[in-house]
């Protein structure tokens, strides 16, 4: 990832900004913003299943 930072003037404030640094971190953030959006059944994820 490629990160710009910008201050403002009275140094009270900063915003990152980031970004993918080619093409491979674009198709990888790509299938992180898919999966991110699915919903799993509480079972897939181990929630309430004790030994």
């Amino acid at each position: 990832m490629d990160c710009e930072t910008l201050v403002a003037p009275d140094l009270g404030q900063e915003l990152l900004v980031l970004s993918p640094a080619g093409v491979e971190d674009s198709e990888r953030l790509g299938l992180l913003l898919v999966l991110g959006t699915e919903e799993f059944p509480p079972s897939a994820v181990g929630v309430g299943e004790f030994p």
